[in-house]
């Protein structure tokens, strides 16, 4: 496994501490969270681009991990009843 791929994967496992921080009212460490997510994703493609290191676990891997972010993210700003529920509806269902 690539260092991208790495990047990928962690973006992942950040998913449940940026779900937990949320739950708890969190929102500043859950900010810094998503935040450190964020810059793994752009991280992730560029290393991949530079180096040539795009692989096909790689172009499944990252957009799941974007997707599973996002989406955890309105379900549980949903859940505490932070964000409407039909808007985590259309921005689940249009991404």
């Amino acid at each position: 496994m690539n260092l991208p791929n790495l990047l990928s994967l962690t973006r992942v496992l950040l998913i449940p501490i940026f779900v937990i921080l949320i739950m708890q009212h969190r929102f500043g460490w859950a900010l810094v969270t998503y935040a450190v997510a964020g810059v793994t994703d752009g991280v992730d493609g560029l290393i991949a681009r530079i180096t040539h290191q795009r692989t096909e676990l790689g172009a499944y891997l990252d957009p799941i991990a974007d997707k599973l972010l996002l989406s955890a993210g309105f379900i549980t700003l949903a859940i505490i009843e932070l964000l409407p529920n039909w808007l985590t509806v259309i921005v689940i269902t249009e991404t």
